[in-house]
């Protein structure tokens, strides 16, 4: 009997331990466990840095509070919603994405904050991050995306693969703002096939490429469409370049919409030149060295 009660109490501890299955709400939302990174700086696999006393397992909603900083360098947990940026705007929020680290998201949202001056960042510098490649969770990597509220969202990669919808900035003047930006040629930047797998770049937002010696890595959404939308701006900095005459894909796509936008090409010294042309399947940096 001893043995029993033993057992089944340890059936009811480990079912308390597990996070609640992800489940729609009467309005048809879909509704996860809540875990909150309140530490101000520290590693994501340290039990420490959560409210919860405990790493993040399972398919659950994830919170990172506003002016804190995270590091991800490991594979972790499946995860529903990732929030960067909850709370009072206190300091930059920031996710530092490294070599070995491995995410699969269903939305992320940068920031999230529903007040004025929320500041988030991720700064991707290797391994891999897939976002939305579910039939039903097919979200989009939302980089200062939304217009009910006013805040700042950046995402640089400069290595790793990327795998997602992505939309940039906001349609609505004075609220978010966003900034897409490749920094050198190592990265992989692509979709997948789920719904929701398009680049949108709205009027807020900033598409930018930072050239190294040798170039920058393009979008490759060859599956997929891109629209870059009135007011949006798409901006080339070529000062470490130091290749020869050649054109550069920026922009890989199924079919590219182009609309009233700023285009800016800068950061080139004698003898270089560079121009950016679009058509239906892209856009191409045109470097000659003269």
């Amino acid at each position: 009997m001893k043995r029993l009660f033993f057992f089944l109490s340890l059936l009811c501890l480990c079912a308390h331990l597990e996070a609640a299955a992800p489940y729609k709400n009467a309005q048809g939302f879909w509704v996860f466990e809540i875990h909150s990174f309140n530490a101000k700086r520290g590693d994501w696999n340290k039990k420490s840095n959560w409210a919860q006393g405990k790493v993040p397992e399972g398919i659950v909603r994830v919170d990172i509070k506003s002016g804190s900083t995270v590091t991800i360098s490991r594979p972790i947990a499946k995860l529903g919603n990732f929030n960067i940026g909850i709370g009072e705007p206190t300091a930059k929020t920031l996710v530092v994405i490294e070599d070995g680290a491995k995410i699969d998201a269903y939305t992320t949202a940068l920031p999230q904050g529903y007040l004025k001056g929320v500041e988030g960042e991720i700064l991707m510098k290797g391994g891999e991050y897939t976002v939305g490649n579910y039939k039903e969770h097919n979200g989009t990597l939302d980089v200062g995306f939304g217009g009910t509220f006013s805040g700042t969202g950046r995402f640089v990669i400069s290595g790793g693969k990327l795998v997602a919808g992505v939309k940039v900035g906001s349609t609505i003047a004075n609220t978010q703002n966003g900034t897409f930006r490749i920094e050198g040629s190592a990265a992989t930047i692509s979709t997948h096939r789920q719904e929701n797998n398009f680049f949108m770049l709205f009027q807020s937002g900033t598409l930018e490429f930072a050239l190294d010696d040798k170039g920058v890595s393009p979008l490759d959404y060859r599956q997929a469409r891109i629209w870059l939308y009135d007011g949006a701006t798409v901006r080339v900095d070529g000062k470490n370049y130091k290749g020869s005459t050649k054109n550069i894909p920026l922009i890989r796509c199924d079919l590219l919409t182009v609309q009233n936008i700023k285009t800016e090409v800068t950061g080139f010294n004698t003898p270089y030149t560079a121009t950016v042309s679009y058509n239906e399947g892209g856009a191409t940096l045109r470097i000659t060295k003269k």
